[in-house]
């Protein structure tokens, strides 16, 4: 993950256009001749002033827009196979704007692949219905996403880490960064206890 965040640094100094940046991880991914080496990720440009995102999806589940009056909108344009996969995956790039309230919702493959007891994954059909509740604070956003998930999990610990990325955009109020992280396991039902989250 180091060499990785290394590799992504170097290739963002490069390269603006989020596809290009995929596309210089995936060559020197590819260099190593190491086949059994491969990641999924999201590259994303934000220009906050006129709120256009850029996206790129390398293999990535597929993100949402939350807009401000509850409509539900998943990001399927712009996806291709992982980094690392193809000498030339074709990675395309999409462009959406985020209205005043607006949210951009990002998550790992853990949260739709936890894993009940018996087996029944939690899905993207369970998540899209807790986003649908309609658009709040990031933070509660995520909140509602992880208590949902203790409820799927009952008392089986997560099968992978839970993380989410929940970028709203606010016009007219100070920015702020307050990501919150946390590490460990689900606590019990309703409560997210500790998991990798920002909000």
């Amino acid at each position: 993950m180091a060499r990785i965040s290394s590799e992504m640094h170097a290739a963002a100094l490069a390269h603006v256009e989020p596809a290009a940046v995929l596309t210089a991880m995936n060559r020197a991914l590819i260099a190593r001749n190491q086949p059994e080496l491969f990641y999924t990720a999201i590259y994303l440009t934000l220009d906050v002033k006129s709120g256009e995102v850029v996206l790129a999806n390398a293999g990535h589940p597929s993100p949402y827009c939350l807009r401000a009056d509850g409509t539900l909108q998943p990001i399927k344009e712009g996806a291709a196979g992982p980094v690392g996969i193809v000498d030339d995956p074709q990675f395309e790039a999409t462009v959406l704007r985020l209205g005043n309230g607006d949210s951009l919702v990002l998550y790992t493959d853990g949260v739709v692949e936890a894993s009940s007891a018996n087996g029944t994954l939690y899905g993207s059909e369970r998540l899209e219905t807790v986003l649908a509740q309609g658009a709040s604070l990031p933070t509660s956003i995520a909140e509602r996403i992880l208590a949902s998930v203790s409820a799927h999990l009952v008392d089986v610990p997560a099968n992978d880490d839970l993380t989410l990325f929940i970028c709203q955009r606010n016009v007219g109020r100070p920015p702020t960064m307050q990501p919150r992280r946390r590490s460990g396991t689900m606590n019990a039902v309703g409560n997210p206890g500790d998991v990798p989250r920002t909000g």
